[in-house]
Order: structure tokens, then C-alpha cells, then sequence
């Protein structure tokens, strides 16, 4: 049975990118969302408290 990637030309091009970059050490210079995820879940629960705190503020 074949693959998913081996079905799929498309998809066996950019694993083959992804292949080529990752043997020729290619580090991206973008920072990683998931480094920020903690303050995200921060940020999300002071805006919740907040909203139960104040019903009025809720958007309808």
C-alpha cells in the first residue's frame, strides 16, 4: 500500500524540500509561535476573568 506523500505528488515534492533543507542544516530565522504559547494562555485567561468579572463588557 502506498503512502499518503506517495500518492500525492505534491505533497512528496515539498517532503523532499523539507528533506533537502533539513540535510543542508537550514535553521529559520522566524521565531516559533509555540515559544509564546505560555503567555498566550496568560493573556487568555486575564481577558476570561475579566469577562466574568464584568458581564456588561461581553460582546454580543
Amino acid at each position: 500500500m502506498k503512502s499518503f506523500i506517495d500518492r500525492n505528488p505534491k505533497e512528496k515534492a515539498v517532503e523532499e524540500a523539507f528533506t533537502t533543507l533539513a540535510r543542508n542544516g537550514y535553521e529559520s530565522a522566524r521565531p516559533d509561535p509555540a515559544d509564546n504559547v505560555f503567555a498566550v494562555v496568560e493573556r487568555l485567561k486575564m481577558q476570561q476573568g475579566l469577562t466574568e468579572a464584568a458581564p456588561e463588557l461581553r460582546k454580543v
